[in-house]
């Protein structure tokens, strides 16, 4: 296995980099897609001001770009958490779920925005759902990256919001979800 890969989408060279580099930072939204399993979730935003609006979600995205701009938010399945009810995240509701053993994988809907998120979960964390039920998501801010509407790969960081996590959540408080975030990242 080589130490180092190269990922050319249509004849374009998009990033070299080691394995983890094109998971962890992918320099393009074509990276993003082409790696990783379950998919990555692409989500359609804009930012105005700093701030990332997507249905129900505000993130704050240091070093943005001027005036009202299409982004893309993307983020991996496994820092995509079950709020402890509906109303403490971003509502959806589960279209199917499955079963891999040693986790579980939630394809839901967004009630804000139509949208299908998939979140990579623990089986205790799903025990006890099913298709059809309606759930809060959580996503790790500091997880979620920005792309432009060329694809590029925005250089401003998330630094936080109302992601469906509160302050208290985001990474801090010590509770199961951040101990499966800090495992996870």
């Amino acid at each position: 296995m080589a130490d180092r890969v190269a990922v050319m989408i249509g004849g374009r060279l998009l990033q070299i980099a080691t394995p983890q580099v094109i998971y962890d930072d992918p320099a393009h939204i074509e990276v993003a897609r082409f790696i990783g399993q379950p998919r990555i979730n692409l989500l359609p935003a804009f930012v105005e001001g700093g701030v990332i609006l997507c249905g129900g979600l505000r993130l704050t995205l240091e070093n943005a770009p001027a005036g009202k701009t299409p982004v893309t938010i993307a983020i991996r399945p496994e820092f995509v958490f079950l709020a402890k009810s509906r109303h403490d995240g971003l509502a959806a509701r589960i279209e199917r779920l499955e079963f891999l053993g040693s986790e579980v994988i939630l394809h839901c809907r967004l009630d804000a925005i139509g949208e299908t998120v998939i979140a990579k979960v623990q089986p205790s964390e799903a025990s006890g759902l099913a298709a059809g039920d309606a759930v809060g998501l959580r996503l790790s801010p500091g997880r979620t990256l920005v792309f432009a509407e060329d694809g590029s790969r925005l250089a401003g960081v998330v630094a936080g919001g109302d992601a469906g996590l509160s302050s208290a959540n985001a990474g801090l408080s010590g509770d199961a979800d951040t101990e499966r975030e800090r495992a996870h990242g």
